[in-house]
């Protein structure tokens, strides 16, 4: 299942390059573009260095959008269009980014989801939920590691900002030479890593679910 999520979401940033806006694409459906076009994400350095990706959901998944309410049953959310759907989830397994299954109550308004399901007018009985929370974007940075704490490691950008990266044991560390890594063992001091995962817009943190090192 990780193997699975970190894929969907790796593809999300996979055609991203540092200091230049660019654009990811998606396929979604009827005012959402789903077989009538595609999704635009585009992505910016902010003042940390950090390459932030603008706009909703992930290649492969239908519907996205922002929750505007919840209930016992579900939750609605509203589409760039400003499109409301409503969402029932009694079949639907949730994942709040990157590999956590919870429950509809870790649904809040305002958080990111991009789903798919079955569409019937506005109402969709969704099979599969992402939840990106609301003060969290898709990001990710590159640099030289200045210092190791831990689970969290500092790293230092090209413009010279220092940027918190916070990592868990479910963070996949891949080595130079392609083989597979530990944070304890293999990110170091003076490090050239590049980290990919989800940025906290209120600690300004960046949360790795992938680190590579080269």
């Amino acid at each position: 299942m990780n193997r699975i999520i970190n894929k969907v979401l790796s593809s999300a940033m996979a055609i991203t390059v540092l200091a230049v806006p660019v654009s990811a694409y998606a396929k979604g459906h009827d005012d959402m573009g789903m077989h009538k076009g595609m999704e635009k994400h585009s992505s910016s350095l902010n003042e940390f260095g950090v390459q932030v990706r603008g706009g909703t959901g992930f290649p492969g998944l239908f519907y996205s959008g922002t929750v505007t309410a919840t209930s016992g049953t579900g939750f609605t959310f509203k589409n760039k269009k400003g499109t409301i759907y409503t969402v029932t989830t009694s079949s639907a397994k949730i994942v709040q980014v990157p590999n956590a299954v919870i429950s509809l109550s870790g649904i809040g308004v305002n958080d990111t989801v991009t789903l798919s399901g079955n569409l019937a007018g506005n109402t969709i009985d969704a099979s599969v939920v992402f939840v990106t929370k609301a003060n969290q974007v898709p990001a990710k940075a590159k640099g030289t590691v200045t210092a190791v704490n831990g689970s969290t490691v500092t790293l230092q950008t090209k413009n010279n900002k220092s940027v918190t990266v916070n990592t868990s044991a479910s963070t996949n560390v891949v080595k130079a030479d392609g083989t597979s890594g530990t944070v304890v063992a293999d990110v170091v001091v003076g490090a050239k890593v590049k980290a990919s995962g989800l940025w906290d817009t209120i600690l300004h943190t960046l949360s790795a679910w992938n680190i590579m090192l080269k």
